[in-house]
C-alpha cells in the first residue's frame, strides 16, 4: 500500500542525495572487491533499501554519489533496464518513478565533501541526505516522516534521532548524539552537536543518517569546514556553523534502527531480522 507523501508542492523540489562514495574501510576485506552499498540485507543490496526509501517518499530527483572504483553500482542499476527477468521488474518500476543521476566525488573526503559534490545537482533546490548504511524498518520510512516534519518549518535543518537499546549502541560507531530542548513529542531544538568521540554525551537517543538541508545549505560543506587531521570535510564543524545560520530541529523517528556500516554491525542486525521475520 502506497503510504500518502507530504505536499507535492513541497516534496517536489526537495532533492534526495545518498552518498555512497566512501572506501568502506570498516569493511574489508571484501569491500575490496564489492562496495558495502551492494552488500545485500534481507536480500536485497543496502543502495536499493535507500532508493526504495526515496521512491516511497515521492522523490523526484536522486544522486547517488561514487568515486572511481564504485562504477559496479551504477551499473546495477542499469541491469533492471537490460533484463527481462520478472524480479528485477519492481526495481525496473521505481527507477521509472524518478530521475535517477550519479556523482562523482573526485576523492573520499567524506560524507560533507560528497554533499558539496553535488552542489550542482542540488542547484537552489532544498535535499535530504539519505545514508545507506542506516536502515530504519517500521511502517513509515524515514525520509518519508523527516519531510513530513520539514513541512513544519522548510527553511530550517531538519535532523533524525532514533533510541537505541544500549546494548546495541556499539553497533553505532561514530554517530553524534544532540544538546537539545523539547519542543513536542517528537520533536526537538538543535542546540549543538557533541563530538562522537565523548562518550560521556552519547545516549540512547542518537542521531540517525538522515538529514532534511534547506536551500543554500549545500555551502557548509565546502573545504572551508575542512579537518585538517583527517583530511575530510567534517560535519562537526559544517553542522555548528549550520546551527549558527539555521533554525535547527531533530525529529524523532518512529520505527527500529539498524546500522550495517561494519561487519559486527552487519551480521548482528541480519541475524535479528532473519530471526524476526522467521517469527511472522
Amino acid at each position: 500500500m502506497k503510504i500518502a507523501a507530504p505536499a507535492e508542492s513541497f516534496r517536489s523540489m526537495v532533492k534526495g542525495i545518498i552518498p555512497a562514495a566512501g572506501l568502506g574501510t570498516r569493511m574489508r576485506p571484501l569491500t575490496l572487491l564489492i562496495p558495502k552499498e551492494l552488500l545485500p540485507v534481507q536480500g536485497k543490496p543496502m543502495i536499493q533499501w535507500a532508493l526504495e526509501e526515496a521512491v516511497q517518499a515521492d522523490l523526484q530527483h536522486v544522486a547517488i554519489v561514487l568515486r572511481k572504483g564504485k562504477e559496479s553500482i551504477s551499473d546495477f542499476f542499469e541491469i533492471p533496464k537490460k533484463s527481462n527477468y520478472s524480479s528485477w521488474s519492481h526495481l525496473h518500476e521505481q527507477l521509472s518513478q524518478i530521475n535517477l543521476q550519479f556523482v562523482f566525488q573526485k576523492e573520499p573526503l567524506g560524507i560533507g565533501d560528497a554533499l558539496y559534490a553535488s552542489r550542482e545537482f542540488i542547484g537552489d533546490s532544498p535535499f535530504v541526505m539519505i545514508i545507506p548504511d542506516q536502515l530504519l524498518f517500521g511502517d513509515r520510512p524515514a525520509t518519508f516522516q523527516v519531510l513530513s516534519a520539514a513541512l513544519e518549518d522548510p527553511q530550517a535543518v531538519w535532523s533524525s534521532l532514533v533510541k537505541i537499546p544500549k546494548s546495541e549502541l556499539k553497533f553505532f560507531p561514530g554517530v553524534r548524539s544532540f544538546k537539545r530542548a523539547r519542543r513536542s513529542d517528537t520533536t526537538w531544538k538543535v542546540l549543538d552537536l557533541y563530538d562522537g568521540s565523548l562518550k560521556s554525551n552519547r545516549s540512547t537517543r542518537i542521531g540517525f543518517g538522515r538529514t532534511y538541508f534547506p536551500s543554500g545549505a549545500v555551502n557548509y560543506f565546502s573545504a572551508e569546514y575542512l579537518n585538517p587531521k583527517s583530511g575530510e570535510v567534517d560535519m562537526l564543524f559544517s553542522f555548528k556553523a549550520l546551527i549558527q545560520n539555521y533554525s535547527n530541529y531533530a525529529l524523532r523517528l518512529e520505527g527500529q534502527a539498524m546500522d550495517f556500516g561494519t561487519w559486527p554491525a552487519y551480521w548482528y542486525f541480519n541475524s535479528k531480522l532473519y530471526h524476526q521475520s522467521s517469527r511472522c
